[in-house]
């Protein structure tokens, strides 16, 4: 059941009244051809249907591709190239690639109430760097808020007592005011 892809070409040759007199003909086989098409747009598809914004810029900030997600979420990225705050440490990144051979560097950034996790892959034979970006800000968020819970208040007694693992529990926490040899306690929410 293979799909043979043809291109075909045919001369016919007509006399002075539009008589038929003769003609030839060839078949080419593009099947490969056709394949590798196929295998391109697949491809070329990953970056467009990334939810998360993929661009490419020059080491001078000229971009040179957005995918959808980064076109709604930077409309002026192209106008402002590297004056705008997503590409704001281009010449330092492309600095560090240049003089350390490196090809990758991660980094966070914030944009507005949102934080970024930008991961800059650095293509040497057109000075270019491809930025794939992952929005953090739930992560970051949440924390923070274990970081927070840690420095407020002590690690409650059920979850100190599972090795590697943290059961999910919902718990309200009552406050105590602090006095020599009082701990806040963790009851069972209702």
């Amino acid at each position: 059941d293979t799909i043979k892809w043809v291109r075909e070409r045919v001369e016919l040759e007509f006399d002075a009244e539009n008589v038929l007199l003769g003609g030839f003909g060839t078949v080419q086989d593009i099947s490969a051809r056709k394949q590798a098409e196929e295998r391109i747009t697949w491809l070329a598809s990953f970056p467009e249907l990334n939810p998360s914004p993929v661009i490419e810029v020059d080491l001078a900030g000229h971009v040179h591709y957005l995918n959808p997600a980064a076109k709604r979420l930077l409309p002026d990225l192209e106008t402002t190239g590297q004056r705008h705050p997503w590409l704001a440490d281009l010449e330092s990144v492309g600095q560090q690639f240049q003089a350390n051979y490196a090809m990758v560097l991660t980094h966070e950034m914030a944009l507005g109430d949102a934080i970024y996790q930008q991961t800059l892959f650095y293509v040497p034979n057109t000075q270019r760097v491809r930025i794939y970006s992952l929005d953090i800000t739930a992560r970051k968020r949440a924390e923070e808020q274990l970081r927070l819970l840690s420095t407020a208040s002590p690690v409650p007694r059920f979850a100190r007592a599972i090795p590697g693992r943290l059961q999910s529990r919902r718990v309200r926490l009552i406050p105590v005011p602090d006095s020599p040899g009082t701990r806040p306690e963790s009851k069972p929410a209702r």
